[in-house]
Parts: structure tokens; sequence; C-alpha cells
């Protein structure tokens, strides 16, 4: 009788089976692509941002662009309070009054007579506004608001490019 443990050519064992067919799926270690910057490409990037930081800080960093800005605003804001306040007093003529470097609302105006400084709207003092030291605007100008807000139409311009539209309607507006 032939030796059941003994192995004969036709009875090999089977080879095992390797391990990762019974793992499932998902559970098998995956090779991960990680994504990444060279450190070429991190360099050049800071150097663009460097360049363009060079260039565009003065460009925001002005202070002469903002002080026209900031006097622009203010001025549109006195213009606007004079249309008001020539429509709110009926009958009493209030006058806006620019030179180089400030300017006033004023009421009771003739134009002969420049009238009487109002109080400013936040009542912290009167007019006239003195513009930043380093702005000046263009045309120095009477402008006399009628009892129905009109003026004469004009174009302010400031040392920093800024312009103030005023319509003959009264309308005031940075154009």
């Amino acid at each position: 009788m032939p030796n059941p443990l003994r192995l004969t050519p036709s009875r090999r064992l089977p080879l095992p089976t390797p391990v990762a067919e019974f793992v499932p799926r998902r559970q098998q270690k995956q090779q991960h692509h990680v994504a990444a910057f060279t450190l070429l490409e991190l360099i050049i990037t800071i150097i663009i941002i460097g360049v363009l930081a060079a260039v565009a800080a003065p460009i925001f960093f002005s202070e002469s662009s903002f002080s026209s800005t900031a006097a622009r605003d203010e001025m549109l804001t006195a213009l606007r309070n004079a249309q008001q306040r020539a429509m709110a007093d009926a009958g009493t003529v209030t006058c806006f009054i620019t030179t180089s470097n400030s300017y006033s609302v004023n009421r009771a105006c003739t134009p002969g007579a420049d009238g009487t400084p109002i109080m400013l709207p936040e009542r912290s003092g009167s007019y006239p506004r003195a513009l930043p030291d380093s702005v000046t605007v263009a045309p120095a100008t009477k402008l006399i608001f009628g009892s129905l807000g009109t003026t004469t139409a004009t174009t302010f311009v400031f040392s920093g490019g800024d312009r103030l539209c005023v319509e003959a309607s009264g309308y005031a507006y940075a154009c």
C-alpha cells in the first residue's frame, strides 16, 4: 500500500496562494502620487510676487493720491450741504467759495459780498476748511446756490488728478 504522506509527482501540494488575493481591494496598499511644487517653481513664484509688490506698493501707498481723494470727498460733501441749505432756507442764498487751498460754505451771499460762514454739519467748527498741504484745487470760484438748488456748472480739478463736477441743477459728483 502506498504511503499517503509520500508525495509523488502527480500528487504535489498546491502552491500557496498569495495573501493579496484574500485582502479586499480597498485595503491593499495603493501607491499615492503626492503633488508638490519643486524648489524652482517656488523660487520663481516668490520672485514674481516680489516684483509685483515693488511695482504696486508706491501706487497703493502714495499719500498724495489719498489726500487728493479725501479732499475731493470733503468738498463734495460741502457742496451738497450748500445746496441742501439753499433749498431749506428759501429766500436766503448760499454760496460755495473756493480758493486754491481752501473752501467755504456761506449764507446770505450776493455777487458782491461773500456772506457769513456757516457751522460745519458735525458742529465741530465753521467754514472755511483748508485743503491738505499737498493738495490744490482749480478754479478758484464762487458758486451761488438759489432756492431751487441751482447754480453755475463747473468742474474742479485737484492736484492729485481727481475731479469734481457740478451741474447747473446743483448736482455734484466725482467725475
